[in-house]
């Protein structure tokens, strides 16, 4: 007989990413895995597929790349559905040595608020970020949005991912080296 698995809900997801995302995703980061947006929402989806095992939890979840919203005229990066309700939105930046600005992060913040604003069913949205912040530059320019976000009971979560701080200060210079090396091999051809 089957046996009985727990019943998998938006805030166990929400703190399976919290908890278990910025090491796995950070891990990934450090490895030279993640070298764009691409990737990381590649890492990020495969990572939260996992969690929809039916041996492990129940609830019919779905988890889908860029899924087009009408409503908004906008594409999420992550929409994560509930049998067939929206209940988790996802948007990804990838920092590190990339084009992406603190300003482009905000500009996400501020597009999960709005889709949390139409859509009250939806019972989070959440902005992801790998960052290089050794000077913690960008973790203080978003600190508003952090407190806000990361209140008892806010539907919006931010979570960054500081690769900087996994890397050992004596290493950082040789690891930015290496990390251009892979991403010029690549993708410059």
């Amino acid at each position: 007989s089957k046996r009985d698995v727990p019943l998998l809900t938006a805030d166990m997801i929400i703190k399976r990413m919290e908890d278990l995302l910025p090491d796995r995703l950070g891990e990934k980061c450090i490895g030279h895995h993640i070298l764009t947006e691409d990737d990381l929402q590649f890492a990020t989806y495969s990572e939260i597929l996992s969690w929809f095992s039916k041996d492990v939890f129940s609830g019919d979840w779905r988890v889908f790349n860029r899924r087009y919203d009408s409503d908004q005229a906008l594409y999420p990066d992550l929409s994560l559905f509930a049998q067939y309700e929206r209940r988790i939105l996802i948007e990804l930046k990838h920092e590190v040595e990339r084009n992406v600005t603190k300003e482009h992060i905000k500009t996400d913040i501020k597009k999960i608020d709005r889709f949390l604003d139409a859509y009250p069913k939806l019972k989070f949205g959440v902005v992801l970020a790998t960052t290089w912040d050794p000077n913690r530059e960008i973790e203080e320019y978003l600190e508003e949005y952090a407190r806000k976000a990361n209140n008892y009971g806010s539907r919006l979560r931010l979570i960054l991912i500081d690769v900087s701080k996994l890397i050992d200060l004596n290493e950082r210079h040789t690891w930015l080296e290496e990390h251009k090396r892979y991403f010029a091999r690549l993708y410059n051809d």
